[in-house]
């Protein structure tokens, strides 16, 4: 077959029609495969910040009871704890007012946070290691150690974190 060489030139240079479908369909299967990481990775980063965000509250509760913050001069000792119930997304700061270590209703809410998202708290143990549906961590002064240790596990679409308050009242987030 005899061919010109304008007809050569153009069969050297450019993509047939088939190698630019392959190409094609390899540029979709990277962006969907990139899609369904960046998921993941957002609902990563939204359980650490929700888990980072409970052991602040767990930190401040401290401090509250340390400090006796909003106090008076007559009620120095009256602790300050944080309240969990297992399935809930609220995690109440409460001023323990009848000493009791627990958070009933005859003590007075400073503060009530609901963890965003799909986030809710998925476990609670106590310090004997046992599961349990609420959890009172009470912090009175003049010691910063809590009325309990707990480990508190919070759940977003499978993946956990769980908040750890030490008997010594170190408060530290693990990934699971």
């Amino acid at each position: 077959m005899i061919t010109t060489k304008r007809q050569e030139r153009n069969n050297r240079y450019g993509f047939a029609l088939v190698e630019l479908l392959v190409a094609i369909s390899i540029i979709v299967i990277l962006s969907i495969s990139l899609l369904f990481q960046q998921s993941k990775f957002d609902s990563s980063v939204q359980i650490a910040n929700v888990a980072y965000e409970v052991a602040t509250v767990i930190q401040k509760a401290q401090r509250y009871g340390a400090s006796s913050v909003a106090g008076t001069f007559s009620d120095t000792d009256v602790g300050y704890g944080v309240y969990f119930n297992r399935g809930s997304q609220a995690v109440i700061l409460f001023r323990d007012t009848d000493d009791n270590k627990n958070y009933n209703s005859g003590d007075s809410d400073v503060e009530e946070y609901t963890i965003s998202g799909k986030t809710e708290v998925f476990e609670i143990r106590n310090s004997g290691g046992n599961s349990v549906s609420e959890i009172s961590i009470v912090f009175v002064r003049p010691d910063p150690e809590p009325s309990t240790s707990a480990q508190i596990i919070i759940e977003n679409d499978g993946e956990t974190r769980t908040i750890e308050v030490s008997q010594t009242g170190q408060v530290q987030v693990k990934n699971n």
